[in-house]
This record gives structure tokens, sequence and C-alpha cells, in this order.
């Protein structure tokens, strides 16, 4: 996170970021931010730092190198945010997750 919003603060573009398994990650900047969390009181404890724009949570809890190996075998929640909190939540793989953040970051075509 410190390096992308050093890299904005010097000029650069930071589309976006994504904090996989970035427990204790605060958020600084101003670009898009999405969390990947190995269970849900991580992802709801990381959030007290800076909820970001959307997230996932596995759900039933993986290891972490399990969520890093397999993210598409781990199921879970996704959390998309809007102004006044939650919006909407999606039950899907940690792997759909991280594809549907590229295509909203132009990263992957629709």
């Amino acid at each position: 996170m410190v390096g992308a919003y050093r890299w904005q603060q010097s000029g650069g573009q930071v589309r976006g970021l994504i904090a996989i398994d970035g427990w204790g990650v605060g958020r600084v900047g101003n670009f898009p931010f999405y969390r990947i969390s190995h269970d849900r009181f991580t992802h709801w404890s990381s959030g007290l730092l800076g909820a970001g724009d959307g997230g996932f949570y596995a759900d039933p809890p993986v290891e972490h190198l399990d969520l890093w190996r397999f993210p598409h075998q781990t199921w879970g929640w996704w959390l998309e945010t809007g102004l006044v909190g939650l919006k909407t939540a999606s039950p899907m793989m940690a792997s759909e997750a991280i594809f549907a953040i590229l295509k909203k970051l132009g990263k992957l075509p629709n």
C-alpha cells in the first residue's frame, strides 16, 4: 500500500490495489482498494483501517497459504460497497473476485 501511495505522490498513476491476505493493511491514497481475506474476521477487522471499495472473504475460512495456492477452490463472499456501506454480497470463488476486480480496473477485457 505504501509503495502504491508513494508512486502516486511522485506523479505515477495507480489504477487500484488488491491486498491479498492483507491483514492490518491500512488504506492510504486516492485510488481503488480491494481486500481478499482468508476469513470473515480478518476481513472485518482489517476494514477498520479502511474498508476499501469492495472485497472478498473466504467462507468457510481457509489457511493463509491455501488462499494463495488455491484461489480457484476457495469459496466465499464478494462484498460490493457503496457510499453508505455494504451494497451487495455475492457468493463466488476468490479467483472470480480477483478477475472481477481486474475487469473493473480495466486490466482485463469485459
